[in-house]
C-alpha cells in the first residue's frame, strides 16, 4: 500500500504544471541627455551668465531599470565656476526658442501705394539685421527716373517689434533717410507704426516660436543644490519616487538667479 501511495504522489508531481512568479520584461533604460547653454535655447536675457563649453563636458543620464523601480537622474558636471553653489530645478517641458527670422527677399508698402523691395542678407542671433532694397519694387537696378536704391541698416527684431533705417542711395532723393518701426503679426505680416502707415504681406517674417521663459517646476519636485570643487566639477543624483511618469520634463541649472544650463526635454517613463 505504501509503495502504491508513493507511486501516485510521484506521478502527480511530474504531471502537474509548475506555477512561477510573473516577472517584468521592462528593459533597463539609460538615456544620455544633451545639455544646452541657456542662451542657445531661450531668448535674451537668458545667456548672460553662460559658461561656454560647460554644456559639452557635463553629462546628464536618465535611468529607470524596471517599471516598478524609481527613475533617476545623474548629473556629472564639469566646466563650471569653481567652488560655486548651483541650484537644480527639475522643470516642466519647454520648447527651444527660435527668434523671428526676416532673412530673404520681401516687399513692404508705404501708405498703401508705394511698394519697396527689401533683401535682408544678414541677421544675427540677437535679432539685428541689415540689407539692401529699392523703389519701386521690381525695378532693379533702380537707376531710372523716380527710382532709388536703398540701404537697410540698424535693423532689430525684439519680440514682435521690428525697427530699421532705410536710406535712399539715388538717383531719386539721394540721402533721404527714415527710421521705420512696426509690429510683427502671428501670420508673418507686419503692421507699420511709424513714421507713416506701412505694411508687409503675410509670410514676410517667420515669427518667433518656442518657449520664452522658465516653464516652472515639475509637480512633486523640489529644487536642490550642488557645489563645485576647485576645478568646477561636481555630481548629483535625483530619484523620482512614484512619477509623474508619462510627463515630459527638463533640468535647469542656475547660478543665483541666472540659468546657465538647460537640458533637452526628457520623457519621464
Amino acid at each position: 500500500m505504501r509503495k502504491l501511495i508513493l507511486s501516485i504522489l510521484f506521478l502527480f508531481l511530474v504531471s502537474s504544471p509548475v506555477i512561477a512568479a510573473v516577472t517584468n520584461t521592462y528593459n533597463s533604460d539609460f538615456l544620455t541627455v544633451t545639455w544646452n547653454l541657456a542662451g542657445a535655447v531661450m531668448p535674451s536675457p537668458f545667456g548672460t551668465s553662460d559658461i561656454p563649453g560647460s554644456d559639452l563636458v557635463s553629462t546628464l543620464i536618465y535611468n529607470r531599470q524596471t517599471i516598478n523601480s524609481a527613475a533617476s537622474l545623474r548629473g556629472v558636471m564639469k566646466g563650471l565656476d569653481p567652488k560655486t553653489t548651483y541650484t537644480v530645478y527639475i522643470s516642466k517641458e519647454y520648447m527651444p526658442y527660435h527668434a523671428a527670422s526676416i532673412s530673404g527677399a520681401w516687399q513692404w508698402t508705404v501708405l498703401g501705394t508705394y511698394t519697396h523691395d527689401m533683401d535682408v542678407f544678414e541677421q544675427a542671433e540677437d535679432g539685428t539685421f541689415m540689407g539692401i532694397g529699392g523703389y519701386p519694387a521690381g525695378s532693379f537696378p533702380y537707376d531710372g527716373a523716380g527710382q532709388t536704391q536703398e540701404a537697410i541698416t540698424g535693423g532689430s527684431i525684439k519680440g514682435d517689434n521690428i525697427t530699421f533705417t532705410t536710406t535712399f542711395l539715388g538717383p531719386y532723393d539721394m540721402g533721404y533717410s527714415a527710421s521705420v518701426s512696426g509690429i510683427i503679426n502671428p501670420d508673418g505680416s507686419i503692421t507699420g507704426t511709424g513714421p507713416w502707415e506701412w505694411s508687409a504681406k503675410p509670410g514676410s517674417v517667420t515669427p518667433a516660436s518656442g518657449s520664452s521663459e522658465w516653464p516652472g517646476l515639475l509637480p512633486g519636485t523640489e529644487p536642490f543644490t550642488f557645489t563645485t570643487d576647485s576645478k568646477g566639477a561636481a555630481s548629483f543624483n535625483y530619484y523620482f519616487n512614484g512619477g509623474p511618469f508619462g510627463s515630459a520634463m527638463s533640468v535647469w541649472v542656475n547660478s543665483g538667479p541666472r540659468t546657465v544650463l538647460i537640458s533637452d526635454p526628457i520623457l519621464l517613463k
